[in-house]
Order: C-alpha cells, then structure tokens, then sequence
C-alpha cells in the first residue's frame, strides 16, 4: 500500500508540472492511433473484469506518458486505472487519483476524458460515501459531455449509471432514464452490449414500478444477449433481477435458484451488486418463513459491505438483521444489530460517533477481562465489577427499549396523520369527479395544457370513472391507447400534462383510492389478497408496495386505522 501512495504521489507531481510549470519539456508527438490500441485493451479488461490486469497494463503506459510530457495520454492512464481501482472496491486509492487529476481535467478539451472523469466520480460518490445527490451531480456533468462526443454508447453509460440510482432507492421515477436509454440502444444501431444493458435498465425500472410481467420480458431478452456476447460483468446483476422479479410473483423456488445462480457470478461483480444480492436474497427467504437462512444471507452481505467500505445497501442490510432477529427471538442480538444501525446512521453526519462508540466497547471487553484475569484474588471486586457491567448492560437495555417504545408511538401517531391525510385526498377526488370531464384535474395548469390533452383526459377520466378499467389486468399504457383511438405517446403526454402523474401513477392512483373505499366499508369483509386481485394488480405484494408508496402506510395497517377511526 505504501508502495501504491507513492506512485500516486509522484504521478502527482509529475502530472503537474507537465501541465503547469514553464520548463521545457522534450517535444513529443501525440499519436492517436496508439491511443486507439490503449482504448481497445481498457475495454477488453473491462468487459472481462479482469480489473488488475488493466492496471499492471497501463502503469508503464502511464510511466511514459509522464517522461514524454504527452499529458492526455497520462491523464487517460489515471482515469481508467481510477475506475479499475473502484471496481475493485479500493475507494481511496481510487479518490486518490480522481483528486490528482481534478485541476486538470476542465483544462483539457477532450469530451471522452471528462465523461470518464466524471462518470467514475459518480459511482465514487455512491460507493465510498452514499451520496446519492453528489453522485447526480457529476452524473449530469459526465452526461453532459458525452452528449457532445456525439456517442450513443457513452451517453448510454451514463444513463445507466443514473438509472441505477433510481434502481438502488427503489424510486419509479427512473422509468424515463431507461426508457430514454433503451430508445436511444434500438435506434442507434447500438452494440450487443448496450442493447443487453438497456434491456436490463427497463427490466430493473419495470419491476420498480410493479410491471413485473413487462420485466420478465426484459429481463430474458438481457439474458439472451448477455450469454451470447459473453458479457460476464452483467451475469449477477441479471440474475439478481430474475430472483427479484420471481419473488414479487410468489415463487420462491424459482427465484432461489436465480438468486444462487448471482452469487456465483459475483466474482465478475463489484461489492455493491454482490451485498444487494445477499440482501434480497434475505428478503426472500424471510418472506418464505426461513429466517435462519435468511440471518445468515444477511450476515454475509453485511461483511461484504464491511469488508470493502460499501455503503450502498448496508443500512437496509442492518435494518433486516433487526427485523429478522426480531422474528427469531434473538433479543440479543436485536440490541447490537439496532446499535448498529444506529451509530451507522450517525456516522452518515457525523463519523466521531461511530468512533467514540467502537472506544466505549472496547473499555467494556478490556474491563471483563481485566475482572477474569483477578478473579481469583479479586473475589469481591470481581463481584463489584460484574455488577457494574450488569448494571451497564441493564442501562443499555433500558435505552434501547426507551427507543423502541418511543419509536413505537411516534410510528403509530405518524400512520394515523398519513390515513388522515388520504382520506382528505379521496374526498377531494371523488368531489372532483363530480366536476364536468373537461375541467378535471388541471385549473391550475391551464397555461401549459393544450385543448387536445384536456379532451384526452376526460376521455380516460370517463373510462376510469364509468367503466373502471383500472380493475383490467390486461391494462396497459398500450391498450388503454387503443380503447381510445390515440397513441401511447400522446396518451402519455394527455395524463402527464393534466394530472402531473406518470401514467403507471396515476394509474395506481385509481386502483388505491378504490381500495381504500372498500377498507373504509365495514360491512365489506375482503381479504387483501382477493382485494388486490379485483383492482387488477399482478400480485398481492405489487399491490402492497403500489399501496404504501401511495399512501404512506401499509394496506394491513390502513384498513386497521381507519376501521379503528370509524
């Protein structure tokens, strides 16, 4: 390691005065076509994975860059072995070259160089410090300067890297990117790669957005491609979405398989997608009934996550571990995996909290052995000591609890303002479908709504209302289109312009506003699973998620809430 930070060092200087001192260097010429044969082996090892073979390949690439003064060479040499180091978990070795370049890049007028740059400063940002809107931010730069090397392939890149943000925080609002991605992969005559890659984008997003049988198609289409071309650096995270998907439809078996199938391949992985398997993996098995396997699957993800300083799933990895220890009964290890999650939180804002609560373990294991190396002499005191430490335990117990319970009731006051809130909504949505079609849902967007998407809407409005066919299955963006003589684009347009809503939102938006109806009916007495089957969900846990996300609150909860109310 020592030996790694001097090379950074002195890559350091010698990059700086290449590019800022006044001394005259030998004259070089910059030759492109080696360049091209350097581009075509970085790919070659990415697309392998072969990540220490990249760097071994380009130190003394780099070593005569910097001796010929040929700064962009050198550059490009720091950028990529900055990727392999991030791809091979080692983070501040690959800040550390991130930071040597920073006051060089903008200088240079090469836009592949600074799309690199600032691509591998995203991932960075969301692999050493979960910072999702740093990562954004450089995300958008690194975009924007692949826009203007005119390369499909490099814009794609980014919009994958920007899509994964979306994937990893569950949020549906990455449906545009991979759609904007998979347009841009079919229209371009893209490459097998980036064909496999936005097929994977839209299975990811559609399973987001509880399109689990359009994932489904996705999914195998990437899967395809992905054998056929050998794209082994993909192999877990499809088979990863595979085992999601087959969970969200209840088969456990089947997703078993896919999950065991991603673990192998994690070896042409990074950390992130191999603790993101390990988590879902848990989550499976929790939904199953097997919590023992499912300890263990969240044990191993969070030593990944450990192991190699990732942050991207170890809160939701720490937060299982509570519930799951929950379940089982292990009360024990509750408190330690809830102290955990704790001081990781603090550690997001402040890192000395974690440290001064790892110093106070310490003084707690160095006092217990200290009392067992005197016990024999030490009889009385060594019964003092161990009641401190009971004590101490005791105290720990106590605010633990303490936690919980107010956790616990802030929890159920918070579940009781959101139901309230929602049914302030359906009374003022069904007060709006009282109002004439063509004035619902847009008097305060008139300026930038045409007469054409207002027509529209009140068309689909009438649909919902009277023919509910958001109870359809079958329904689709595409179908609902046909019923009305029009296209999914101005469809689209129609709902998103009027109603400010996607349409698999507002879409949602009917189905839970029915549901809620039925649950706020005490003399109706339907199972959630046969409730979910009539409004036209694919399954009982997309309905579940669909209903939290529009609600605030779980269907089971909601309908105890608001029977509770009335």
């Amino acid at each position: 390691m020592k030996r790694h930070l001097f090379t950074i060092v002195y890559t350091l200087l010698c990059v700086c005065t290449v590019s800022c001192s006044s001394v005259q260097h030998p004259v070089f010429m910059y030759n492109p076509e080696q360049m091209r044969v350097h581009k075509e082996a970085w790919s070659r090892f990415n697309d392998a994975g072969m990540d220490d073979s990249l760097i071994l390949y380009t130190r003394p690439v780099l070593d005569r860059a910097i001796e010929t003064g040929d700064t962009l060479t050198a550059l490009y040499c720091g950028v990529y072995m900055a990727q392999a180091w991030l791809f091979m978990e080692q983070t501040d070795s690959a800040l550390n070259y991130l930071d040597c370049m920073r006051p060089y890049i903008d200088r240079q007028s090469d836009d592949v160089l600074r799309y690199l740059y600032y691509s591998i400063y995203g991932g960075y940002s969301i692999k050493a410090e979960l910072n999702y809107s740093k990562a954004m931010e450089y995300y958008q730069k690194s975009h924007a300067y692949a826009v203007a090397t005119q390369s499909p392939g490099n814009q794609l890149s980014v919009l994958m890297d920007i899509i994964y943000i979306f994937y990893i925080r569950s949020d549906s609002n990455g449906m545009q990117y991979a759609e904007d991605a998979y347009e841009l992969a079919y229209s371009s005559q893209g490459s097998e790669d980036s064909k496999c890659s936005a097929s994977l984008m839209m299975a990811m997003m559609s399973h987001i957005c509880g399109r689990d049988a359009e994932a489904m198609d996705y999914v195998e289409t990437a899967w395809g491609m992905a054998r056929r071309a050998g794209i082994v650096t993909l192999y877990s995270l499809i088979c990863k979405v595979y085992a999601d998907i087959c969970t969200s439809l209840g088969d456990y078996s089947l997703a078993e398989g896919y999950y065991a199938e991603a673990l192998k391949y994690t070896v042409y992985a990074d950390a992130g997608t191999e603790t993101f398997v390990y988590l879902n993996y848990g989550r499976m098995l929790m939904a199953e009934g097997r919590n023992l396997d499912a300890q263990d699957m969240f044990r191993r993800g969070l030593e990944i996550s450990y192991r190699y300083d990732n942050h991207e799933c170890r809160k939701e990895l720490l937060s299982s571990l509570v519930d799951n220890s929950l379940v089982l009964g292990r009360n024990s290890e509750v408190v330690g995996y809830l102290e955990n999650y704790r001081s990781y939180l603090d550690s997001v804002s402040n890192r000395q909290k974690e440290q001064d609560f790892n110093t106070m373990l310490m003084s707690i294991q160095r006092m217990e052995y200290e009392n067992k190396a005197q016990a024999a002499e030490l009889d009385h005191l060594r019964t003092r000591q161990r009641m401190l430490i009971y004590i101490a335990v005791l105290f720990i117990v106590i605010i633990v609890m303490s936690f919980l319970s107010f956790f616990y009731r802030h929890q159920r006051n918070t579940y009781r303002l959101l139901v309230q809130k929602h049914q302030r909504y359906v009374e003022e949505f069904k007060r709006k479908q009282e109002l004439s079609a063509v004035k619902q849902g847009g008097d305060e967007r008139q300026d930038s709504v045409t007469e054409a998407d207002r027509v529209l809407f009140a068309k689909v409005e009438s649909m919902m209302r009277e023919q509910k066919v958001y109870k359809m299955k079958s329904l689709t963006r595409d179908s609902l289109a046909e019923m009305l003589g029009t296209n999914r684009t101005y469809l689209s347009r129609a709902i998103n312009n009027v109603s400010g809503k996607s349409f698999s939102d507002y879409l949602n938006s009917w189905r839970v506003v029915e549901a809620t109806l039925i649950m706020s009916d005490t003399t109706v007495d339907v199972p959630l699973k046969q409730l979910a089957d009539d409004l036209g969900y694919s399954s009982v846990s997309v309905f579940y998620r669909s209903f939290q996300k529009e609600t605030g609150v779980t269907a089971g909860r909601y309908m105890k809430e608001i029977r509770a109310a009335g």
